[in-house]
């Protein structure tokens, strides 16, 4: 028998046919059913699988939660306070940022009011929070399209995302590990492929990879066509960090796709832990190639430098941030 889980992060028994892959939080190649149940049901996630782009972190201290939930005048759910004491704030997958207890408190009555004002846009079902609700909710994190991840302190075992672009609001797991595994892998706001990552002979396969990234003391370099794009360069960027992956010790590339039809971009994603890097290629084969590098400037490995000149070689320009 095989599962999977569904938009909202509930685990279905697969149609026939249908793959059962159901991927998980820990870096892992695969995750079997009993564990994926246990974490569903909110048992203990170990946070240390997580891949650290960067090994400087931003812990929560205790005080700190105290304080900010003094201020709050509620208590924080217990897998948020587990995550920002262990990993801290910052952002998972490159796409849902975690707020420190300083931050969720601080932004915590500026952004209820706002809610409130436009309590009008979510329309009222049995998943939604109430206008009174959405007055009182905690903000503890956004997405990179600027959805908000809520829960309200009546409902410690609730966790929402309120949409930018959605009219309806959505209770997205009763636990932190829920709603991490249903920001990182629905589809259901964001048009995204499960990650295949390059394995040991040379070919992508499907497997559980998220990563957390704090952007602590971190570099960036970019680089991108001026004036047109050339699709074969997109091809030849993905082979140079393909060889990259392949003779690089410790280096992990993933692969994923996101948009659909002629919007769809393939994005590659090759992480050097040596020199804290990652470089993320988007493309595909209509559009040229973009690559946005971060890494640890004392850091840089031979391998990263001269990716960087090869890049500048291809025509490339290059943009330092």
């Amino acid at each position: 028998m095989q599962f999977y889980i569904d938009k909202r992060g509930v685990i279905r028994e697969s149609d026939i046919g249908r793959p059962g892959v159901a991927s998980g939080l820990p870096v892992s190649s695969q995750v079997g059913l009993s564990r994926l149940l246990a974490r569903m049901r909110g048992e203990a996630v170990d946070l240390s699988q997580i891949y650290l782009v960067t090994d400087k972190l931003d812990l929560a201290t205790a005080s700190e939660i105290r304080e900010a939930e003094t201020a709050l005048g509620c208590a924080l759910p217990s897998g948020y306070r587990d995550f920002v004491t262990t990993l801290g704030s910052g952002e998972c997958d490159g796409y849902f940022r975690v707020y420190s207890p300083t931050d969720a408190a601080s932004s915590c009555y500026k952004l209820r009011s706002l809610f409130k004002e436009y309590a009008h846009f979510w329309d009222d079902d049995l998943d939604a929070l109430s206008e009174e609700q959405l007055g009182e909710v905690v903000v503890i994190g956004d997405t990179i399209d600027t959805d908000y991840v809520v829960f309200h302190p009546s409902k410690p075992r609730g966790f929402y995302i309120l949409p930018r672009n959605d009219e309806q609001t959505y209770r997205i797991g009763a636990t932190f590990a829920e709603a991490l595994t249903w920001l990182t892998e629905s589809d259901l706001l964001v048009d995204r492929s499960e990650p295949e990552v390059l394995d040991s002979t040379g070919q992508f396969t499907p497997a559980a990879f998220h990563y957390f990234d704090t952007g602590i003391g971190q570099s960036y370099a970019d680089f991108y066509e001026q004036e047109s794009n050339t699709p074969a360069l997109f091809a030849q960027v993905v082979a140079r960090l393909t060889e990259m992956a392949r003779t690089s010790a410790g280096a992990i590339l993933v692969r994923c796709e996101t948009g659909r039809g002629r919007q769809s971009l393939s994005i590659y994603k090759l992480f050097v832990r040596e020199a804290a890097a990652m470089v993320q290629l988007q493309g595909s084969d209509r559009f040229g190639p973009r690559v946005f590098t971060e890494f640890s400037a004392s850091r840089v490995t031979p391998e990263l430098r001269s990716l960087f000149a090869h890049l500048v070689e291809l025509g490339l320009q290059h943009w330092g941030r």
